[in-house]
């Protein structure tokens, strides 16, 4: 599914194949801290916050991204570039994200292209929980991260 969405990326833009994913805040991790932690399969979701330059990170709607994928599924005898143009044209820049101030983190991915990645650390479990506004998604995260 990444290698048909990477086909109708915008040009300068990373794909899902290459890139790193993340969150635009430390809220919106917590989505993908809850769906992850669970799951056998993923033997890493530890949080680090990573250093970026906003002006050159891209975010996008994780609604059309799941829309898209969807459409694809459902529709595989008619696989075409629609969805993914709507999940692609739903990006903006993190800086301009951000400027925004009233999207919802959880709803929105970051595509990270590795090279662009000016440094990292990692992020307490207290410090993630203490960053969602759901005292049950909070503990949910602390369980998770022990």
């Amino acid at each position: 599914m990444y290698l048909l969405a990477d086909q109708h990326k915008p040009a300068g833009r990373v794909g899902r194949t290459e890139a790193i994913f993340a969150s635009p805040t430390l809220e919106g991790v917590g989505r993908w801290v809850r769906g992850n932690a669970f799951n056998t399969r993923i033997a890493d979701v530890k949080v680090r916050e990573i250093t970026v330059n906003a002006d050159d990170v891209w975010v996008y709607s994780i609604d059309a991204w799941e829309s898209a994928s969807h459409s694809q599924v459902e529709h595989a005898q008619d696989r075409g570039k629609a969805g993914f143009e709507t999940y692609w044209s739903s990006g903006m820049t993190l800086t301009d994200w951000l400027a925004d101030g009233t999207l919802d983190a959880g709803e929105w991915e970051c595509l990270l292209d590795p090279s662009l990645v000016l440094g990292v650390r990692p992020v307490s479990a207290k410090r993630v929980a203490a960053a969602q506004t759901d005292d049950d998604w909070a503990a949910d995260i602390l369980r998770a991260l022990r």
